[in-house]
């Protein structure tokens, strides 16, 4: 993710079924403008290795992070 102007920008992403059939997890990450992921992109477009470094790094260098999970 690059920089807005003077905002920082959130990723955001969810899995489940939606709150009407079951629970819902969602969350977004924050990551320091100044200290780019190599690799960072698509998670369907890497593969597990991949993946799991990214994750990692990620892990190491976000900035804030959200999650919330709803139950049924």
């Amino acid at each position: 993710m690059k920089p807005h102007g003077n905002y920082l920008v959130a990723g955001v992403d969810e899995v489940g079924r939606g709150c009407l059939a079951g629970d819902v997890l969602a969350a977004a990450v924050i990551l320091q403008p100044k200290k780019p992921i190599d690799g960072l992109t698509d998670s369907k477009a890497i593969n597990a290795l991949q993946r799991s470094f990214v994750y990692k790094e990620i892990i190491q260098k976000l900035y804030l992070l959200f999650d919330w999970q709803g139950k049924r």
